[in-house]
Parts: C-alpha cells; structure tokens; sequence
C-alpha cells in the first residue's frame, strides 16, 4: 500500500507532449522541464540539440557579401545529394544577380552551385523548388534588382544551365512550389493585378492558368 512519500517509478517511451506547469498531470509524455533536446523529431528516444555553427563560403563568396534565402536538399541516391540554396552574390543590394548555390552534406562551404548557376537577374525570395532535376525560382527579367515577376526562371542541375525565360508571368507574389504526389506534377501559385492562378508544370509542358482563382480569394491565397 503506498504512503504519503512512496516513489513511483514510471517509464517514459515518448516524450513528445512538451512542456506543462501541471505537476499531477499523469501523461508521461509530458515534462516540467526540458533542455538540449528535440522532443519532437524522434518520439521514441531524447535526441540532444546539435551545437550551432557558422557557415563558410568558398571564395570569392564570404559570409560578409553572399545572402541565401531558401534551401533544399536534391540527389539521386545517398550519397550524390547535396544542399541547394537560392541566393545573391552581394546581399547590401537585396534580391539581385540570383544565384544558385550549393554545398556538400552535413558541413561543407557553400559555393556557386556550377559555372553558369548565376544570372543578372533580380529574383523573388518566396518560390525555390525542385521538380524532375530543375531547380525553379521567380525572376525579374527587367531589372537587376527585383521589382515585380517577369516569370518563372529554372537551372538545370546536371545540364548546368539557366533558363530565365521558362515561364513568361507577370506577377505581383509568388507561392511556393508544390509537387503533387498524386500525379506527379509541379504546381505553383502566384497573383497579377487581375487575379490569383495555379500553374501546372507536367514534366515540363507548362499551363500559366490550369486553375483560375476567384478575386475575392486572393487574400487567402496569399496567406
């Protein structure tokens, strides 16, 4: 019979439920404190938080002049992939030259992703994803620096190459990129002055306006 003092010994074999205050609450998954673990990515086990450190660039590219915006992973086995980030060579002058940049996973440098994976283009720091080895980004093909989308520019990851001009849209904001699990297909929202859309990339056959939005959406669209 237990007695006012008795230790009850419970075993812990999640601990996703977070933090509480409520010191009678009975479910285990639950802490009064926790420090230097991510509860959340593994909720069988206490994973300890890695240790933060600053990123390195290969010259001519430093830390003090390079800006990166928006990140993914690309490879076709385990081994080949690496991380990719959308950015600019000079970040005291905001979304110009777009630039894609790559480095080897977990901690190598960052450095031009390869020769021709840079334009004198301004660019759209919402929309950067990856469908069927093209990396897809908003551009403006007027300006150096981004004033408002001209179209959807791509860069050929093995063929090394830019395409500025792989969808001619004038947009006033992006979305970001979605590839469809169902079919396979990569969607991208985006508003003009008239209305919201979707376009449809299907392994490269574009359509601008596969779904018309109507205005009054618009606010929620972009949200």
């Amino acid at each position: 019979m237990l007695k006012t003092g008795d230790t009850i010994l419970t075993e812990a074999t999640n601990f996703d439920g977070g933090m509480t205050s409520d010191v009678r609450k009975k479910d285990a998954r639950f802490s009064n404190r926790i420090l230097g673990f991510d509860i959340f990515s593994f909720q069988g086990r206490l994973m300890p938080q890695f240790s933060m450190s600053a990123d390195s660039f290969t010259s001519p590219y430093t830390v003090n002049n390079a800006k990166l915006c928006k990140f993914l992973s690309y490879g076709t086995s385990q081994a080949g992939t690496a991380q990719y980030a959308l950015g600019c060579d000079n970040e005291t002058v905001a979304q110009t030259n777009a630039t894609i940049f790559k480095r080897t996973i977990p901690a190598g440098s960052w450095d031009k992703a390869n020769t021709s994976a840079a334009s004198q283009k301004g660019f759209s720091e919402t929309l950067f994803a990856e469908y069927k080895g093209k990396l897809y980004f908003g551009i403006d093909t007027n300006n150096a620096t981004f004033s408002a989308g001209s179209h959807i520019a791509s860069y050929n990851i093995s063929g090394d190459s830019f395409n500025v001009t792989e969808l001619a849209i004038v947009f006033t904001n992006l979305t970001q990129g979605l590839v469809h699990s169902k079919n396979d297909k990569l969607y991208i929202g985006y508003t003009t002055s008239s209305g919201a859309f979707i376009a449809e990339n299907n392994a490269g056959s574009w359509n601008g306006t596969k779904l018309t939005l109507p205005t009054n959406c618009m606010g929620i669209f972009l949200e």
